[in-house]
């Protein structure tokens, strides 16, 4: 998902800035303040407010009736989405879903806690690394700032991801300030741009754990890969959520399996609740297949 940024607007329509206009250049939702003091009247709010061009979500808040569910949120509280709901809007895999809503904003910015319904729901990330910018922090931030609220594992899971779309350089990890240093070196070294879903993420660092040695994206020939090949003599294959309701993708894994076994390797296939909840069940039963190989 791609967010537009916040720019300070100061063009005129007649004379008076358009309040429509300028809410969708500040990312959907404004303070009125600002866009008062940006130029635009009080009469020209109003109007498009009453027109349905505006709503007033909460209290000193203006948005466009269709913008990103949680602009007028951010905008409330001066933040920016960040966290995991920032890696999820970026549409970014995520290992659990994330029902709060997670802002950043400046450790030194003062605030109350008294209750209201833009409160309902948010977890807030007060920061000394928190800078201005787009309603929604950059893919590099929202994966750091994920330390704060998930397991190393999750954390992996998205930036596996972003690896492999490019949207984030392993380089960049690196320069991570939020993310613990013991976590942040597993993480540069954990991480591979190769893993085409959760649960393949989760068999490999699970079989890595073990002292496996694990081949991603292993080749079968003529542009067919299999998930894993392990101590290069065992194919592991994953199957994903939707696995059963594909009969395309059922049909093409049957293929692939009989590919490998005319190649005299052997293939095991795990579901995804086998990789996500009992890992160690499956590299148990990894284990116990290389066993019955080696044995032969």
């Amino acid at each position: 998902m791609r967010v537009p940024a916040l720019f300070v607007v100061r063009f005129a329509h007649g004379g008076a800035m358009d309040p429509v206009r300028a809410v969708m250049r500040l990312g959907g939702a404004a303070r009125r303040g600002t866009l008062l003091a940006q130029g635009v009247t009080r009469r020209a709010i109003d109007a498009a407010v009453r027109d349905g061009a505006l709503c007033r979500p909460f209290t000193g808040v203006l948005a466009l009736p269709h913008a990103y569910p949680y602009a007028a949120q951010a905008c409330y509280f001066d933040a920016r989405v960040s966290c995991v709901s920032a890696v999820r809007a970026h549409g970014l895999r995520l290992l659990d879903p994330a029902e709060d809503l997670h802002l950043e904003i400046a450790a030194a910015r003062g605030g109350t806690a008294s209750e209201s319904k833009a409160r309902e729901g948010v977890v807030l990330h007060r920061t000394r690394s928190h800078r201005q910018g787009s309603r929604i922090v950059p893919v590099a931030r929202a994966l750091d700032m994920m330390s704060h609220c998930v397991s190393p594992l999750a954390q992996l899971v998205a930036i596996d991801h972003a690896l492999a779309r490019g949207d984030l350089r392993r380089s960049e990890m690196a320069d991570f300030t939020v993310t613990p240093l013991t976590t942040r070196r597993w993480l540069e070294h954990a991480a591979e741009p190769g893993a085409g879903s959760v649960p393949e993420t989760c068999a490999r660092v699970a079989m890595r754990a073990a002292g496996l040695h694990v081949e991603v994206q292993a080749s079968l020939g003529n542009g067919k890969r299999a998930d894993f090949l392990v101590e290069g003599v065992l194919y592991v294959e994953i199957d994903g959520k939707s696995y059963h309701s594909d009969p395309g993708q059922f049909t093409e894994d049957r293929r692939r399996d009989r590919r490998i076994v005319a190649e005299q390797k052997s293939v095991i296939r795990f579901a995804y609740a086998d990789a996500v909840y009992h890992p160690d069940r499956l590299v148990a039963d990894v284990l116990a297949c290389l066993e019955a190989i080696r044995t032969r």
